[in-house]
Order: C-alpha cells, then sequence, then structure tokens
C-alpha cells in the first residue's frame, strides 16, 4: 500500500508583503519615538514641534507637522523679520521684554532632527525584518 504526503507551501509573497507592511509600521512608530527623545531644544516653541512629528500607518510616512519644521530640520539663512500687523516686533533677551521695528536674524544652524532618528532606526529595520518575517511565516505551519 502506497500513501502519498503532500503539504502546501506557504504563500510566500503574502508573507512578505505582511512582513514588509509590518517593519514599515513598527520603524515609522521607531522614528516618530526618536523625534519625541530628542533634547536639545531651548525653548516650549521647539519643543511643541516634536508633539507635532507623526507617523501615518495609512501614508507609510513621519511628518513633522510644525509651520517651522524646516527651518529647525535645515537651519536658516541670516534674515530680515518685520511686524506684519503690529508695528512693533516684541520678544524676550536675557529675561527682558524687547520692542524692535526690525530685528537682523543671524539665521539657525541645521539640528537635522528627523534625519538622524531615520538613520538611527534605518541600523535596525533589517533586524526588524526579519523578525516580522519569520512571525509571518511562524501563522503558516505545516500540518
Amino acid at each position: 500500500m502506497s500513501t502519498k504526503i503532500s503539504f502546501n507551501l506557504p504563500d510566500y509573497s503574502l508573507v512578505l508583503k505582511n512582513a514588509t507592511t509590518a517593519t514599515l509600521d513598527e520603524a515609522g512608530s521607531a522614528i516618530q519615538d526618536e523625534v519625541q527623545k530628542f533634547d536639545g531644544f531651548k525653548n516650549v516653541k521647539e519643543n511643541e514641534y516634536k508633539r507635532k512629528v507623526m507617523y501615518y500607518p495609512d501614508k507609510k510616512q513621519v511628518i513633522a507637522n510644525a509651520d517651522y519644521s524646516a527651518a529647525l530640520e535645515y537651519g536658516t539663512k541670516p534674515h530680515v523679520i518685520e511686524p506684519k500687523s503690529a508695528k512693533f516686533l516684541h520678544f524676550k533677551k536675557d529675561g527682558k521684554d524687547v520692542f524692535a521695528k526690525i530685528v537682523h536674524h543671524p539665521g539657525t544652524k541645521p539640528l537635522a532632527i528627523m534625519r538622524n532618528a531615520a538613520l538611527k532606526v534605518q541600523k535596525q529595520v533589517g533586524g526588524m525584518f526579519i523578525n516580522n518575517f519569520k512571525n509571518n511565516l511562524g501563522k503558516y505551519r505545516i500540518k
């Protein structure tokens, strides 16, 4: 009496797709977490930036939503600041109120917050993918 044994191989394309999706989600969340760990800010406005960095799983994107995100990331060149609606600019310098009609801002150095966070997480992506691939492959145990 002859008995044949057969089994179906896992759908590797589905395993790869699921592992890739899980890895992108894990990496996106990790980048957001890394940005929120950044502690080089000096004021409240810059700390608000960290709260506005979000990972959007549906888009697979990490986005810095603050209006000044590009200025923090890439820095700014020296520029002139003038009031738009008021007669004077008002800010504090060394704890004292300052009023000015015009300010010659020296520019800012780039902080590269998002880029540094992405580079740090990039080093971990291979391990994330391997774990996610193994987890998804484990769902297709041979019976």
